[in-house]
This record gives structure tokens, C-alpha cells and sequence, in this order.
């Protein structure tokens, strides 16, 4: 009888495994021919694309240019991910000359965390445990990830107002100060005596869905990665996701028209890893498609992009109060100038100089299957607080039923307790602000890329695209 029950128990077992393995191709199924059917229509109606990709923690889960590494990244990944109540979040935070000790205290007195609480987006209030609400007095505590907290209660940068005793050289200097007080924090993040060292088991998951093919077989599990190994082995570790790789391929194989604009704070050291290997890729000679995880596609071969001779297809964007914060696009160098420069009387290696939404908009439309790759201006960006209007000008049409655009940011929205942004959306006719309109992302034009996620779903990027594409299809009626 023991048997009988045993051999009956193992029967259901495996029809339930089985069941729920039908259910997975099922929706695999669906979704591939939900991406079809919004392909086939955008293609049909000779619909063009331009994707925008912000590149730290968007294209690649490194900031070379910021001084974090991989672990780095990873750590301020899972800050961003754990939320909580900050105590008093609007009276001022530590300064400059805090020590240790005084970081560590402020913590324990204004920090309260929502224990296992691990998501992209913040919890509300009225779903969590009784012993959270008594902190929904919006007066005294704010929710907000453990990121924002750092940020905007502990090691605040000081609010510009443009005054005048104060010059700008002098808030760069203070905001680089701020930064490294915050980076201490990041590093040590997931260490052993760190405060988010209960989120090291997290955060090797993270770092094993980045594991290079060529050592799967050496490290078979996520617990059997050190932290010696993820903070000194980055060669071990993909650079640029595999994801927007697949996309691209994607793309390419349902003959869709794009444009691919590279966008970063980054400096050059960045940019020429994130070309080096993105280029192996139009080559055919990149690792993914040597073991023929993706394959080889000849079409790739003419959007690889070089550098090393001027064209218009690299450059910087230019902002500054000498030309009243308009954006110049500066092409063919990615040296930028000094805010208290004139790129049109000093920049000689530029091959031209464009100006503002309309003339970006044009440069990027009136050509099809392009790279093209700009450098924004994170010092103008920085010193008016981080607001959105002083962020990388994303030209938008509304009315423009030809063109599809989609900008992937990590830092289109920054949870915050005041307006922060990357993203400044203008229309190309008029320089109109259109941010009030899109601040919200639901339309599909903007995607605020989540690392957690994107990191671990190889789909992530074209699950975003297709939706993106079905919201573009159905406002204009396609």
C-alpha cells in the first residue's frame, strides 16, 4: 500500500511538473506571437524606430567614470530595490566633516527598513503590516528606497539657487565631495560588517545571471562566487547585457528600421569599452555568438561604430547659461568644453555644431540603420539639482505618426523627495518643454530600466520595445 501511495504521489508530482511546464511554452508561445504580430504591423506601415540607450547601469552594470566597479554597481542596485521610512527626511543631513560613527548613527536614528522587502517599485503603505502604518505621517517619514535615503536625507547635495556668493566651480566641487561620502557607503554596502550584508546571497544570484558562458562549469552555483571574485574578477562577468544584444538581433531579423543612439555622463574610457565589444558584435566575432547563443547577421556590419576620424555620428551635447541653457550638439569630438566656454568660437575639431530639438530631431530621423553615439553634459545637469529640464534632450514629436522613439534610462525617474530626472523632453518644433506630459511613462517613449530586472531576464529590453511599439501602433491607429 506504501508503494502504491508513494508511486501515486510521484504520478501527480510529474503531471503537475508537466502542467506547469505547458503553461511556460504556452506563454513563451503567446508572447512570441504577440512580438510578431507588433513587428509585422510596425514593419508593414514602414514605421521607423530610434532607440536611445543610456549606458551605466542601463547597457552595462559598471560607471568607470563615477569609480564604481561591477560589486559596486550590484550593491547600489539592491540599495535602490530596499525600501523603507526615513525619520525627519526634511532637515538637513550630515556634512562634509561627518565621520564614520556619525553616518552609522544617523542611520540607526532615521532609518527604519521594511524587513524582506526586495522590489523595484515601493510598496504601499496601506498593504503593509500594521507596524508600518504608524509611520504614514508624511510630515516625519517618507518612503523611499535605502538609495534615495543615502541621497536626498544623508549626504544631500546642496540645493544651487543660483547664488551668487557661491560660484559654480565651487557647487561641482562640493557635489564631487558628497559623491565620494556616498560611494563609502556603496562599497561597503553587502560587506560582512556592512548594512545590507543579509542581501549578499541576492546579490550573488545577480552577479551568477552575469557570469560569463566560458565559466559555468567552474562555478556551477551563485553561493560558490566569493567576494573576492566579484569584486576582483570582472573579467568573469559579461559587460555589456546580453540582452540588448538579443534585441538588436530581434529586431534586425523582423527587418525593423531602427536607429540605435548611444547616450552617457560617461567619459571616453567608457565609451571605447562599450564600442570595443559592440562593434566585435557587428563583426560577428562577439562571445555570444562564437558559441552560437546568437547568431551571425551581415546586416549588423554597418552599424558598428568608430571614432577615431570625425563624423556626425559621435559627438557631445553642450549645455551652459552663456547660451541660456540651450542644448548644442557638438559633432565629431567627444572633448567637451568648460561651462564657461563657447563651443562656436573654441571647439575647432567639431565637424558641426547643431542646435537645440529640432536640429537633434532631424539629425537622427533623416537616416535609417544608424549608430550614433553623443556624450551629455552631467556637469550642467548637476548643478541645477538634477531636474529633469537640465538632463539629455530626448527630442519628441507627439504628432509624428512615422516615428516611434524610446529612451531606456536607469535614471529616467529618481525616486526622491523632491523633482530629480535625467530625461528633458522637448518638441522639436518649438523647444516646449513635453516632461509634464511624460513624467509619468506611460506611454512607452520613456522606460525606466530597472537593473534587477534587466540584469537577470535576457528579454527584458524586448519585452519593453514591443510594448512600447503596441502603444506607438494603437495611438495611431495602425
Amino acid at each position: 500500500f506504501k508503494y502504491t501511495l508513494f508511486s501515486f504521489i510521484i504520478f501527480l508530482l510529474s503531471i503537475l511538473f508537466y502542467l506547469q511546464l505547458d503553461q511556460r511554452n504556452l506563454q513563451t508561445q503567446t508572447r512570441m506571437r504577440s512580438m510578431k504580430s507588433v513587428f509585422s504591423l510596425f514593419k508593414k506601415h514602414n514605421k521607423k524606430l530610434i532607440l536611445h540607450f543610456d549606458v551605466n547601469k542601463t547597457l552595462i552594470l559598471s560607471d568607470k567614470a563615477g569609480g564604481k566597479s561591477l560589486s559596486d554597481i550590484i550593491n547600489q542596485v539592491l540599495m535602490q530595490s530596499i525600501y523603507g521610512f526615513a525619520k525627519d527626511w526634511n532637515k538637513p543631513g550630515l556634512g562634509l566633516k561627518s565621520t564614520e560613527n556619525d553616518c552609522k548613527t544617523f542611520i540607526n536614528d532615521k532609518w527604519i527598513p521594511i524587513e524582506g522587502y526586495l522590489q523595484t517599485k515601493a510598496p504601499k503603505i496601506e498593504e503593509l503590516e500594521e507596524k508600518y502604518k504608524v509611520y504614514s505621517n508624511r510630515d516625519e517619514y517618507a518612503l523611499m528606497s535605502f538609495d534615495s535615503f543615502v541621497s536626498d536625507v544623508l549626504y544631500p547635495y546642496p540645493k544651487n539657487n543660483g547664488n551668487e556668493k557661491v560660484s559654480n566651480e565651487d557647487h561641482v566641487i562640493t557635489n564631487k565631495a558628497i559623491k565620494k561620502l556616498r560611494k563609502h557607503i556603496i562599497q561597503g554596502f553587502t560587506d560582512e560588517n556592512g548594512l545590507g550584508r543579509d542581501y549578499l546571497e541576492e546579490k550573488k544570484k545577480i552577479f551568477y545571471s552575469l557570469l560569463r558562458a566560458s565559466y559555468k562549469e567552474k562555478f556551477t552555483k551563485p553561493e560558490d562566487l566569493s567576494e573576492v571574485i566579484m569584486k576582483e574578477q570582472e573579467d568573469h562577468f559579461v559587460f555589456i547585457l546580453p540582452g540588448f544584444f538579443k534585441l538588436l538581433t530581434v529586431l534586425i531579423e523582423h527587418q525593423i528600421d531602427y536607429n540605435l543612439v548611444i547616450r552617457t555622463f560617461g567619459d571616453k574610457h567608457d565609451i571605447d569599452l562599450v564600442l570595443e565589444e559592440f562593434n566585435l558584435f557587428c563583426k560577428g566575432e562577439h562571445e555570444l555568438q562564437k558559441i552560437g547563443a546568437l547568431p551571425v547577421l551581415p546586416q549588423l556590419a554597418s552599424r558598428a561604430l568608430t571614432i577615431e576620424k570625425p563624423t556626425e555620428q559621435f559627438g557631445y551635447t553642450f549645455r551652459s547659461e552663456i547660451h541660456e541653457g540651450e542644448t548644442l550638439i557638438v559633432l565629431g569630438s567627444l572633448d567637451k568644453l568648460p561651462m564657461t566656454s563657447d563651443p562656436f568660437k573654441e571647439q575647432k575639431d567639431a565637424v558641426a555644431i547643431h542646435r537645440g530639438a529640432k536640429e537633434l530631431y532631424k539629425l537622427i530621423t533623416s537616416v535609417s540603420n544608424q549608430t550614433f553615439l553623443f556624450r551629455d553634459y552631467y556637469e550642467y545637469w548637476s548643478l541645477h539639482n538634477e531636474h529633469p529640464s537640465a538632463g539629455k534632450l530626448f527630442p519628441l514629436d507627439p504628432n509624428d505618426a512615422d516615428v516611434c522613439q524610446i529612451f531606456f534610462d536607469d535614471n529616467a525617474y529618481i525616486p526622491s523627495i523632491r523633482e530629480r530626472g535625467i530625461i528633458d523632453v522637448r518638441h522639436p518644433s518649438d523647444e516646449s518643454s513635453l516632461y509634464s506630459q511624460y513624467k509619468d511613462f506611460e506611454r512607452g517613449e520613456i522606460v525606466h530600466v530597472y537593473p534587477l530586472e534587466s540584469a537577470v531576464n535576457e528579454d527584458y529590453f524586448i519585452e519593453k520595445v514591443v510594448n512600447s511599439i503596441h502603444s506607438f501602433s494603437t495611438r495611431n491607429k495602425l
